[in-house]
């Protein structure tokens, strides 16, 4: 469908962007940058100090007895331990992967106590699990508290203008980014036999043929970031 000077798509798109920039100045900057921020920065914390978090732990003992003895007292009345297996066949029948039995095995001499040694393993591969989750669990709970902080102070007008002309620019790139993958999907469909349809809508609204007409959805389509890319190595 081509409406002249215009295609529905465009209109489309015009409405989507206009929509995104008023969403942007109500909801600000800040508190999206949060939003997005919060869960990548929570996960990259984690990973770098889950050891060393971990370490602490361990050096203080901290679920030590309920862990530790345990995992021993379930070692030395298996059947594989007294059998004399060896360490990843013990973990094997204790029920752990044998990936993970593997690797918490690996570097055991077969001369020192087996028992204490896999229990120490378990043990210290267990408070790293439990030392992720609390770094976790505690960026998210920082960021429900940074999000408290950004409501007192978006009461501050001169914050609230300054913060909503952020949020439009940063809406506008997100919207943007959205358009980018939208057309790129489109440039898929297209390709799939049976939507000749589909294919010759979008050819006459964006005026793909027409290399003399402009359209906004036309820019996007040929000037595709993610299109452009993948041309390159197809």
């Amino acid at each position: 469908m081509d409406l002249g000077f215009i295609g529905v798509i465009d209109i489309i798109l015009i409405i989507l962007f206009l929509v995104a920039l008023i969403i942007g100045a109500k909801k600000g900057f800040l508190e999206k940058f949060r939003h997005l921020a919060t869960g990548l920065i929570a996960l990259i914390i984690a990973i770098l100090f889950a050891r060393q978090f971990a370490d602490m732990l361990i050096g203080n003992g901290v679920f030590k007895e309920s862990i530790y003895n345990n995992v021993y007292n379930n070692i030395i009345i298996s059947e594989a331990f007294a059998n004399g297996q060896d360490a990843t066949s013990i973990l094997t029948s204790l029920g752990f992967p044998s990936i993970i039995a593997s690797y918490l095995a690996s570097g055991i001499p077969a001369d020192i106590n087996i028992a204490s040694s896999l229990a120490n393993s378990v043990y210290n591969l267990f408070m790293v699990i439990i030392s992720f989750a609390i770094l976790l669990v505690g960026c998210w709970i920082l960021s429900y508290i940074i999000k408290l902080l950004i409501k007192l102070l978006r009461n501050n007008i001169i914050i609230r203008i300054v913060d909503g002309l952020l949020g439009v620019i940063l809406y506008g790139f997100l919207a943007i980014c959205a358009i980018y993958i939208i057309f790129f999907i489109i440039s898929l469909i297209i390709q799939i036999p049976g939507l000749e349809g589909f294919r010759d809508f979008i050819t006459v609204d964006m005026q793909l043929n027409n290399s003399d007409e402009f359209r906004i959805s036309k820019y996007f389509y040929e000037n595709n970031i993610l299109i452009n890319f993948f041309k390159l190595f197809f």
